[in-house]
Formats: C-alpha cells, structure tokens, sequence
C-alpha cells in the first residue's frame, strides 16, 4: 500500500509540474503568431519572437520530460505494481492498451521531433524551418495527449 501512495503522490505533484508547462505552452502559442515560418519570415523574426520559439520549445521538452520520467513510470506501477522490470516502450504499450494514450507509436514520433528540436541547423535554414513549422502544427496534438492522460487518471481516481 506505501508504494501506492508513494506513487500517487509522484503522479500529483508532476501533474502540478506539467501544469505549469502547458500554461506557458500555451501563452508561448499566443505570442507565435508569425507561424507558419517561410524562408522570409524566419530571416526576419525578431529577438522577442525567437525567444517565444524558445519558450515553446522549451517547455514542450520540460513537458515530454515530466510525462516520460516520472508521470508514465509512476501511472503504469499503479497500474502494474508487480512488473518492475519493464521497459518504457512496454510501459507505453500498456498505458495505451488501458486508454491512456492513444498511439504509443505517436508518443515515440514526438520524441525523434523532440530531438531534432535540439539540434541548431546553422548551415541548413531550410531543414529548420520544416522542423520548426513541423513542430508548430503538432504541439497542440501533444497537449491533447497530456490532457488525455490526466482525464485517464481522474476517471480512474489516480490522481488526488
């Protein structure tokens, strides 16, 4: 019963963590309206708008990282407390099989757009732009998953 607890408190307090993050997403969103980027518009953005792509990024990253470190982990060992032993991609697999993503598939393609935001295309201006109107267009998709996953664990009183 203590590790139940244990990790419904984890689930709270990153919920709460999460929280901040979509807040932020959500202002950064408001202030991107120079999106979808084109060659022109991304030889022209400001200091204040490439800092609003920052923040978006930033965040999304802050957001994956609090749902793939410590949210799935602890939400699947509610779930399956015996099975210490199984891998992300397993976990994945059963918290899509109980409804609380999805496409665990998609969870993984949102992690390769994750790492291509890391990298700086200083040589390639065309390759960032793609990924950066990319990554636009399906933010709004991956709020869902976290909004998604929180009504999964409020309907199953995982979350206090």
């Amino acid at each position: 019963m203590k590790d139940l607890e244990i990790n419904r408190n984890r689930i709270s307090i990153t919920i709460a963590e999460c929280e901040k993050h979509v807040l932020r997403i959500h202002r950064a969103i408001g202030l991107a309206s120079f999106f979808p980027l084109n060659k022109e518009s991304y030889e022209k953005l400001t200091e204040d708008e490439i800092a609003h792509i920052d923040q978006l990024i930033y965040r999304f990253t802050k957001l994956q990282d609090a749902m793939g470190r410590r949210l799935i982990p602890a939400t699947y060992h509610m779930l399956d407390p015996e099975n210490d032993e199984a891998s992300f991609l397993d976990q994945l697999n059963s918290l899509e099989k109980y409804g609380f993503i999805s496409d665990a598939e998609r969870w993984h393609e949102f992690r390769i757009l994750r790492n291509r935001l890391s990298h700086e295309y200083p040589d390639n201006v065309d390759q960032m732009i793609v990924v950066l109107n990319e990554f636009y267009r399906s933010v709004s998709e991956f709020l869902e998953i976290y909004f998604n996953f929180k009504s999964s664990l409020i309907s199953r009183e995982l979350l206090k």
